[in-house]
């Protein structure tokens, strides 16, 4: 007795789902796309249904069973695209490979009719490109690509799609509309292709091994502080003002924590984004994976007239000066705003009381917890006027103030953090960098900066800190070069009341981002690595909300390659060059001896 042609093939179970409907006439048929296992799911190639999987096989001897008519109902009844069915291969197979047998399985996708049938799955658009993922199917087709312009990346979106199948059975993927956030698979982005790069585990609390937080360790996440156990999960009816087109600030009098989220808007409803300086109605829901509240839907105020935007879409805001956070501003409705590009740095000297300004919202990962998301990109040209005219008719000088000696020709001062004090390279005393200084300075309004007119050293014993040299490949004004970069080694303790703002004696007010670690350690002083970012122009240079920030933690030197710095807005150095030269005959006539970075 011989054995049928495949009872010696090794029997392999595959799941797949259904692409097509079709009524059994000549030529038409059933069409299965493979799901598992994973080969044959990537293969994108279809499988048939023939019209024998939908009557009882011949094979069978029992004669009840075959003159049973529900049996046969069962069988007859139709797939339709969206359901899953499972077959053994080789047996449930006919000669052309085509499947003559399956067993009905639990339905994994939703589905509609509307002209055609469509399936909803989930997916994501990869970050910097135009390539939406989905665990299910390898590629998908939009006919409109600009549609993925709606997306924020990295984010787990439902969405409709239906399908083709050509002549040689391969299977293409059509993009029919957007469903929602796909509120509780957001977890499986992580099998997403580029996760894998990014892959990032806080160290346990006992790699923090000295007094000062030990080694120098980056953490991935913020850690929420004890307010945030007063904020629900799902946040029913919040209004706020669009401050960018992916960003909802929201204030709550009676839930002042409100103010520190930011509301991310990951999917723009009907192809329309929030628009910057108007008012919406949010409804949101925390996202455990990211650490940050994503908007499920927005609704525009209409009864709310709409904020005013700069030439950049900016929203236009009042504030007023702080006089506990130097170099930061107050507004009702924004809250603490800085100022780290010294945009309106001589406004407190002048005669204006508040000032127009355009802000933005400091995109660096802090999404909870933060106090100071804005700063601010420009003074409206109004303010601009009252304040050069009140400059012209008076002198602002500052006498016998205090600082640190950051580079040989610029000084900073924690009283003025936005301000770069800077010495001519004509003055023949030299001080070295990380030196406590007394210096006397004026505004120079051509140059529209400040100039040291004189400076003294405090003892000779008291120099800062320990200073770092980073080595920096580029060179603003000669190419090729290389240019050093300072760091400065300094104790640091917690703002007393915003929770990533840190203080330390010399340098005043320090950033502390999602990446920092502060809120792991349990000291109350931290010993950490500084990074100065000051501009020397009008211009925004650098990525922070302050002027200094945390490169590391811990005594031992920073290890930072590099690659890890990257220079901003060097055609405005180069273009505010060009302005100088052509105001005062000279060339370069303040040598910088810094470069202008951020720390990814």
């Amino acid at each position: 007795m011989f054995a049928p042609p495949n009872a010696l093939a090794k029997e392999v179970k595959f799941t797949g789902l259904v692409l097509t409907y079709m009524p059994f006439m000549p030529n038409l048929q059933n069409h299965v796309l493979p799901l598992s296992p994973q080969e044959a799911r990537d293969n994108m190639k279809a499988k048939v249904v023939v019209e024998a999987a939908f009557r009882p096989s011949p094979l069978f001897h029992d004669s009840e069973l075959m003159c049973n008519k529900s049996v046969e109902r069962r069988l007859s009844r139709p797939i339709l695209p969206g359901d899953v069915i499972s077959w053994t291969e080789p047996d449930d197979l006919n000669a052309d490979g085509d499947i003559i047998r399956f067993d009905r399985e639990q339905r994994l996708y939703d589905r509609r009719t509307a002209g055609s049938y469509y399936c909803k799955i989930v997916g994501a658009l990869e970050p910097g490109t135009d390539f939406f993922w989905s665990p299910t199917f390898r590629n998908i087709q939009f006919d409109t690509p600009s549609v993925l312009n709606s997306l924020s990346p990295d984010t787990m979106i439902y969405i409709w799609v239906s399908f083709t199948v050509a002549s040689n059975l391969s299977v293409t993927v059509h993009f029919k509309e957007f469903d929602s956030i796909a509120e509780d698979d957001q977890f499986k982005i992580h099998d997403a292709p580029w996760q894998s790069e990014f892959a990032c585990l806080p160290p346990p609390d006992d790699e923090l091994d000295d007094e000062f937080g030990g080694l120098n360790v980056i953490y991935p996440k913020v850690i929420p502080d004890e307010n945030y156990n007063k904020t629900k999960r799902d946040i029913k009816c919040e209004t706020g003002w669009a401050t960018s087109d992916r960003t909802i600030h929201c204030k709550d009098d009676h839930n002042q924590y409100i103010q520190t989220i930011r509301f991310h808007v990951p999917l723009a409803l009907s192809f329309t984004k929030p628009d910057p300086g108007y008012s919406y109605e949010i409804r949101a829901f925390f996202d455990y994976r990211t650490s940050r509240y994503m908007v499920r839907n927005y609704f525009r105020n209409l009864k709310t007239p709409a904020k005013n935007k700069t030439q950049e879409g900016c929203v236009i805001t009042t504030v007023n000066e702080s006089e506990a956070y130097p170099g930061h501003y107050l507004c009702p409705t924004f809250g603490l705003i800085s100022d780290p590009s010294g945009h309106i740095n001589i406004i407190p000297f002048t005669s204006l009381n508040a000032a127009g300004v355009g802000i933005e919202e400091v995109m660096d990962g802090v999404n909870l917890g933060n106090y100071n998301k804005f700063r601010i990109t420009e003074l409206v040209a109004e303010d601009k006027a009252k304040a050069y005219l009140w400059i012209r008719q008076n002198e602002i000088r500052l006498e016998d103030i205090q600082g640190v000696v950051i580079s040989k020709n610029c000084i900073f001062c924690k009283n003025y953090p936005s301000i770069a004090f800077r010495r001519h390279i004509s003055d023949k005393i030299e001080f070295p960098v990380g030196r406590m200084v007394t210096f006397s300075a004026f505004y120079a309004p051509e140059a529209k900066e400040f100039v040291v007119t004189r400076i003294k050293a405090e003892e000779e014993d008291d120099e800062v800190s320990t200073k770092c040299h980073l080595t920096f490949a580029h060179d603003f004004y000669r190419p090729g070069h290389y240019r050093k970069l300072y760091a400065f080694r300094e104790k640091m303790s917690k703002g007393e009341e915003y929770s990533n703002i840190a203080e330390s004696e010399h340098f005043g007010l320090i950033n502390v981002d999602d990446k920092s670690g502060l809120t792991k350690k349990k000291t109350d002083q931290y010993l950490a690595w500084l990074l100065v970012e000051m501009a020397c122009s009008p211009g925004n240079f650098t990525n922070s909300r302050i002027a200094i920030s945390v490169l590391s933690y811990g005594r031992d030197l920073p290890k930072v390659k590099a690659s890890q710095f990257t220079i901003i807005a060097i055609s405005e150095m180069v273009r505010h060059q060009q302005e100088m030269e052509a105001l005062t005959g000279k060339s370069n006539p303040y040598e910088t001896d810094y470069a202008y970075g951020y720390v990814h």
